[in-house]
């Protein structure tokens, strides 16, 4: 009985089902029962039980639900678990929330409709006259309605919690965005209570005609003022938004009376310079009137000015925390109030125009008391509790967005406000609030102060358009907002909008506050914070890199933009720790970062849970690895049951689309003689390489290659007996990039035949070296024939590409100018047509962990002997054939090591303490045993400190054309 026979019960009782199947179906049934009964017995888990047991861990939707809240989200395993170790507490404090009116619309109301319109928008009026006034205005007013419907798309796309704009930015845009953004908004929060306390304190003196005994007692009053409002936000902020109401209810009836006083007249404490709403004077103050010639007054100061009286649209955001329903309250009262203040703004621009003269609103900054009717008193209440309202906004807003800022921990210097008061109020971020308020009341004009609050506040207008915009055009699965009136057009518009009028009014202080984000940025990045809150840069991230792949086609990739895309391939021990950490920082000294790189490794074994884990393990430890070298790649493991399947899928299983490695990177096995088992499998990759179409670096004696602190001094050879396609050219020019290899110098060593003329061969090198750009020392040896063996399978071939290659060179006859023919690809090809090995097998020192015992490749080597043997005795012929053959392949195998010998003492001549040697690989025979072929690569490069064996494609083609 198989295991999907049998259900548990919730008494823990196993019942049979029962079966109706066939006698062929019941024998199999029966196979695997047993298979199944062989599987518990090694004590490994099926796969019917591993999904069963996950499946138990799974929870019902209701009870999910019923344990928490929807503002929650955990998986049903998350949910139990907090449940069952959640510690016993003393209850929290239930918070009070309030709902869109008091929550959001009067807030918005209060922060936009404040003492802006009363003592500044007369003033900027009378200077820049009703015309360029009402462009300021709608100006300023676009960008918050713009905002207004980015904000409200983004705020209803989930439960919102408290931080409002910060939170948006933040876990749209990343933490490193998110932190920026926020310390500057937060900044831009605390410095509005400053502003409209010194507003506060300029309508109190102008009121109560106090006369300051020094220059410093109008900073002395709202420091004193800043303080008693902090004290109110500190008792709570239900009493703030009680308060709040009343004084808006005020400020409102002031504006009324405002409105009374442009239709009937202004009250009696009015001069004759005042009247109610006639076309004569609008006419008369249509035109600006820019005199102040030390730009003062100009149109960005102006803009600069006026732009903080619509800042307050983010307050009902910020302080989502405190809403009933945010999704709903938000976008309601925030766009409610943006349109209800945007009425107001645009229709008093055109009234204060038409009441009275242009000296009048350009002198008099509290010329609206005179307007107000009946009485002027209601205007002077109304403008001091604007602005203590205002005030009170900001010193309730500023530290719940401190407060969100710190819980996320970007910024270390922040933790301290991470803590809330048992009332649940961040009483620690509103003490650092008042502050920064005390500070910048010492500026003692609302003038000095609004630019700074501008930009401030402009910056994370652009963050919420951006946000709104970067979320609308990558169509994320995850946004699905419930405010649907918006377009990434507006959002766009509004980004645009933003930044234009940031450099507008301020460009020094937009540039002090971009490289302040840019720093913060780079800090939270530095510190490698990491959070999973799926902001839409990655997926932007993610549309870019999936868009250029998709362009890059890999059939066009020019060879003058070749490089080596590199996949290594990696050996780990027993404890998977990379066993040869000098290959990883090669290939950083190869590469230095540019181009790609996979960090490969091959587990053998099946693909069992325990595997599954292993391997994860594994590329987690090489992931690491390669972090602490500073090496920019990626790492995969793969679980193959043998070990030449599972390079084959790295080689051709990693990159994607034309970003897909070209070149293999692994180690020599130095133990190759003491089990031919290596010496097999490292035929057998170079074969799969070539047959993939990839080129081969091998790395000797990894365990003397230098560390990245290292500095070399001497030289860096390179042996070149075979062209093909000038790789090792390209090795050696980008090893000489890298700091540990800069002061070598590189010397060329090359090779000719008693019949060639060795200074004609060593001119035209040099020439080649010119042409190319190449700094190098250029040596011809003469050898004979015989001493090419290792290379004779293409000899002539190579020979007489050489010869092609040098005759291109051509000379002018002035010498100024070298030129050099393409070399052209086809030539360079070189045939790599060997016979395959099927042997499964290990290589100890090769990039390569093995789980699963070596019997099992033992015997397959046995069997294929014993095959080899079964052939032999049915067919004497060609036994006797074969005899004769192998005798003859002894004899050349002899003539390789003898001409191998005679070129390694040149080599040992000439680099035996060189710093590196490059030298190519010579490719194995037909039916060249890889034992031989092993051996006589060894001889070759025996007594070498370090050395790269080098095997390109033909398609690596270094040029000289421009």
């Amino acid at each position: 009985m198989t295991d999907t026979d049998w259900v548990t019960t919730d008494i823990n009782t196993e019942i049979e089902l029962e079966s109706f199947t066939n006698p062929e179906q019941q024998e199999e049934q029966t196979q695997t029962q047993t298979l199944s009964s062989q599987t518990r017995k090694k004590g490994e888990t099926p796969t019917t039980s591993r999904l069963f047991t996950e499946a138990q861990g799974r929870y019902r939707v209701s009870e999910l639900l019923l344990e928490q809240p929807h503002s929650e989200f955990f998986t049903g395993k998350d949910v139990i678990e907090k449940r069952d170790n959640e510690e016993p507490s003393k209850p929290k404090t239930k918070k009070a929330l309030i709902g869109t009116v008091l929550g959001v619309y009067f807030p918005s109301m209060q922060n936009i409709l404040g003492i802006l319109l009363f003592l500044r928008l007369p003033w900027i009026i009378g200077h820049a006259g009703v015309g360029l006034g009402l462009l300021i205005v709608i100006m300023c007013c676009s960008i918050a309605l713009l905002t207004g419907l980015s904000l409200s798309a983004v705020s209803t796309n989930g439960v919102l919690p408290p931080g409002g704009a910060y939170i948006m930015i933040s876990r749209a845009l990343g933490p490193a965005f998110g932190g920026a953004f926020g310390l500057l908004y937060f900044l831009g929060n605390a410095l509005l209570s400053s502003l409209h306390t010194l507003g506060a304190v300029e309508a109190f003196v102008s009121i109560t005609h106090y006369n300051f005994t020094n220059a410093y007692n109008k900073q002395i009053f709202a420091m004193i003022a800043i303080t008693i409002l902090t004290l109110l936000v500190y008792i709570g902020i239900k009493h703030v938004s009680r308060f709040g109401a009343l004084f808006l209810a005020v400020v409102l009836i002031s504006v009324l009376s405002m409105y009374l006083g442009f239709f009937i007249g202004p009250n009696s404490r009015a001069s004759s310079e005042y009247s109610a709403a006639n076309a004569s004077k609008l006419k008369s103050n249509l035109d600006s009137s820019f005199q102040d010639a030390t730009g003062s007054t100009s149109f960005p100061r102006l803009l600069s000015v006026y732009f903080p009286a619509v800042t307050g649209i983010m307050s009902g955001a910020n302080r989502s925390g405190d809403l009933k329903d945010a999704q709903h309250s938000i976008p309601i009262g925030t766009l409610s109030a943006i349109i209800t203040v945007t009425i107001i703004y645009i229709t008093c621009a055109i009234l204060f125009g038409s009441v009275t003269t242009r000296t009048v609103l350009e002198t008099d900054k509290f010329m609206v008391r005179n307007i107000g009717w009946p009485i002027s008193n209601i205007i002077e209440i109304g403008i001091i509790l604007a602005a203590i309202g205002a005030s009170l906004q900001a010193l309730t807003v500023s530290p719940r967005i401190l407060q969100a800022l710190s819980k996320d921990h970007l910024l270390p210097f922040l933790k301290p406000f991470e803590k809330m008061h048992k009332e649940q109020e961040p009483r620690r971020a509103l003490i650092l609030t008042w502050i920064i308020g005390m500070i910048f009341v010492q500026l003692g004009e609302m003038n000095n102060v609004a630019p700074i609050i501008t930009v401030l506040l402009l910056l994370c207008y652009g963050g919420i358009n951006l946000t709104c915009f970067n979320l609308s055009v990558l169509k994320a699965p995850s946004f699905r907002p419930r405010w649907k009136y918006f377009h990434w057009s507006t959002a766009l518009i509004g980004f645009i909008l933003s930044g234009v009028m940031m450099f507008l009014i301020s460009w020094y202080t937009t540039f002090a506050a971009l490289v302040l984000i840019f720093a913060i940025y780079r800090y939270i990045e530095w510190k490698g914070v990491e959070k999973e809150w799926g902001d839409s840069i990655s997926g932007l991230r993610f549309k870019q890199a999936l868009n250029n792949l998709l362009q890059l086609d890999p059939r066009e990739v020019h060879h003058k933009n070749w490089r080596p895309q590199i996949l290594t391939l990696l050996k780990v021990d027993e404890n998977g720790e990379p066993t040869h950490r000098e290959l990883i920082q090669f290939i950083y000294q190869l590469k230095e970062n540019r181009g790609l790189s996979i960090a490969g490794c091959v587990i053998q074994g099946k693909e069992t849970q325990e595997n599954i884990i292993k391997a994860e393990s594994i590329k987690q430890t090489i992931t690491q690895a390669i972090n602490q070298k500073k090496v920019r790649a990626f790492s995969n493991v793969v679980i193959s049951q043998s070990i030449e399947s599972g390079i084959s899928f790295l080689i051709q299983g990693s990159g994607l689309g034309a970003l897909t490695p070209n070149t293999v990177v692994f180690g020599w096995p130095k133990n190759w003689k003491s089990d031919p088992i290596w010496s097999f499998e490292f035929v057998n990759i170079l074969h799969l390489c070539h047959d993939l179409g990839k080129s081969v670096i091998v790395c000797k004696s990894l365990s003397r290659f230098p560390n990245n602190d290292t500095i070399l001094s001497g030289t860096m050879d390179l042996w070149w007996f075979v062209h093909d396609g000038g790789l090792e050219l390209i090795l050696a020019l980008l090893l000489k990039r890298n700091k540990v290899w800069q002061n070598c110098e590189l010397r060329i060593f090359t090779v000719a035949e008693a019949h060639e003329d060795e200074n004609e061969l060593k001119s035209k090198i040099e020439t080649l070296m010119y042409s190319l750009r190449i700094p190098a020392k250029v040596l011809v040896i003469k050898l004979e024939a015989e001493d090419f063996l290792p290379f004779m399978s293409h000899l002539n071939e190579d020979i007489h590409d050489r010869h092609e290659l040098f005759d291109t060179i051509h000379v002018q006859k002035s010498g100024s100018l070298l030129m050099l023919d393409e070399i052209e690809q086809g030539m360079l090809h070189q045939s790599l047509s060997l016979q395959k090995l099927n042997t499964h097998l290990k290589l100890e020192d090769e990039p390569f962990v093995e789980i699963e015992n070596e019997d099992e490749i033992e015997k397959e080597i046995e069997k294929e002997k014993a095959k080899a043997k079964a052939k032999e005795n049915d067919k004497e012929n060609e036994k006797e054939i074969e005899s004769d053959t192998d005798s003859q392949f002894f004899d050349r195998h002899a003539l390789r090591i003898e001409a191998a010998k005679r070129l390694n003492l040149y080599m040992i001549k000439y680099s035996e303490l060189s710093e590196m040697v490059l030298v190519n690989l010579p490719c194995p025979e037909f039916e060249q045993m890889p034992t031989d072929y092993m051996e006589y690569v060894d001889v070759l490069t025996n007594g070498l400190s370090r050395a790269l064996l080098i095997r390109g494609t033909g398609r690596e083609i270094i040029t000289i054309n421009y």
